[in-house]
């Protein structure tokens, strides 16, 4: 109860002792040592070379419909619009 007391003087009246407010406190933890963060870190690297990896053919999906418009967006650059042509060319679009 008496300790109590102490910490609620010290809050409530500010008094700057550091004794009276607790900030932070002394415990004992586990940690990685270096070979548990050399293999975390790999592991994070292979998870993202894998993700890059397998990314693209999912990013890059090319599912036409059979359609009688070409919609194109418009800042494709001008190597695109080529591809674009031939689409049209091939397609049969009005």
């Amino acid at each position: 109860m008496q300790r109590f007391q102490k910490y609620f003087v010290g809050l409530f009246f500010l008094t700057f002792r550091m004794k009276k407010i607790p900030l932070a406190n002394r415990r004992l933890h586990w940690g990685l040592t270096i070979y548990g963060k050399s293999l975390l870190f790999f592991i994070l690297i292979f998870l993202f070379l894998l993700f890059v990896k397998t990314i693209h053919p999912f990013l890059s999906k090319n599912a036409p419909i059979k359609a009688d418009i070409l919609i194109v967006e418009g800042y494709l650059p001008d190597y695109a619009m080529k591809d674009v042509l031939k689409e049209y060319r091939h397609g049969h679009y009005k």
